[in-house]
């Protein structure tokens, strides 16, 4: 189970970056959280970019994995 949950993670934080045109440079899923690198456009705000990525995953996530 956990690794499809890594995948699907993976999967929905590329989507949510490539739509929102982030950069992922390197990612890493832990058991509980995750470790992300990414180039964002410069007139984002970085809590911008953390709520994005939170929200639209964790509603995905909760799609897959009710």
């Amino acid at each position: 189970m956990q690794r499809n949950v890594d995948i699907i993670l993976k999967q929905i934080l590329q989507k949510i970056c490539n739509d929102y045109k982030y950069k992922i440079k390197a990612l890493e899923v832990m058991p509980d959280h995750i470790h992300i690198f990414i180039d964002v456009p410069q007139t984002v705000a970085p809590c911008d970019v953390v709520r994005t990525l939170k929200s639209i995953s964790a509603i995905e996530l909760f799609k897959v994995f009710p």
